[in-house]
């Protein structure tokens, strides 16, 4: 049951982590038992039943739920209905929810396409004394800045967007370089 004190957002497939080689692992089985064995119906049978839950396991669908009565962050495998917790870090020691902006360039050699990708992505951390912990990387800026406000405000921390303030510091270096 989802209290009214906790977050929760949807990783969605992210092709990583124990599920992930587990899943990789029942497809061989499957493959090898599709291939071995020599009853057509068991043949189907068994690699029907061991690709589908694969699939799932592949996918590797998360979801984290940020706890403000607890301070907790938990993330979570979900496999259909079924939520199977994987790891659980304590927040109580966090100073602030800060975003920032992480970017990539990739550059390719090729001259059929352009050759320099750049992706943007914002992340939000809580960071305390010693530690900085990265809760979700988010695409859009909105959406970020309001994930962001929103676990500020249910762990009752203050929001830093050191995105917004580095683009108003770049703003008044412009202007001073106008003048």
């Amino acid at each position: 049951m989802k209290s009214t004190n906790q977050i929760t957002y949807s990783l969605g497939a992210t092709f990583s982590g124990a599920p992930f080689w587990f899943g990789i692992q029942l497809l061989a089985v499957a493959a090898i038992a599709f291939l071995n064995l020599e009853n057509l119906f068991i043949r189907y049978l068994i690699s029907a039943v061991l690709v589908i839950p694969a699939i799932g396991l592949l996918l590797s669908i998360q979801e984290i739920v940020i706890d403000g009565g607890n301070q907790c962050l938990n993330t979570f495998f979900k496999f259909g209905p079924i939520k199977i917790k994987l790891n659980q870090r304590d927040l109580k020691r966090c100073d602030k929810v800060i975003l920032e902006l992480f970017t990539e360039n990739q550059t390719m050699n090729m001259k059929s396409i352009s050759t320099t990708v750049r992706t943007r992505s914002y992340d939000i951390y809580t960071e305390g004394e010693t530690h900085k912990t990265l809760l979700v990387e988010i695409t859009d800026y909105q959406k970020a800045k309001q994930f962001g406000k929103e676990v500020s405000n249910i762990l009752q921390i203050p929001f830093e967007d050191s995105y917004q303030n580095v683009r108003e510091t770049a703003k008044k270096i412009r202007s001073r370089r106008k003048r």
